[in-house]
């Protein structure tokens, strides 16, 4: 078990869980696309995305691990205008326009 910080929230959560089952154990929504629990985690999509504190960065929540003292951000402005971008991108090559 390690300790993380998510919105201001410790949380004891399992080491080596992703950040997204975590999220989801604990009643934190955030969405995905590419996320399926019979397929493997690939981050393709990164709607997923949240942002860690050290290091300053955005990361896909479905595929990347939790460690211990993480500090993480699911609903900060830099990951909303994040997730608006992703999905402007991908409306934006949708063949039926």
């Amino acid at each position: 078990m390690v300790t993380i910080d998510v919105n201001g929230r410790a949380l004891a959560v399992e080491l080596g869980a992703t950040i997204l089952a975590v999220l989801k154990k604990h009643n934190i929504r955030v969405p995905s696309l590419c996320n399926m629990d019979e397929l493997r985690p690939t981050g393709s999509c990164r709607l997923c995305v949240v942002e860690l504190e050290n290091p300053h960065k955005l990361v896909p929540s479905c595929s990347y691990p939790v460690a211990e003292g993480m500090r993480i951000h699911t609903h900060s402005p830099w990951v909303l205008e994040t997730r608006k971008t992703i999905i402007e991108l991908l409306l934006a090559d949708h063949p039926d326009d």
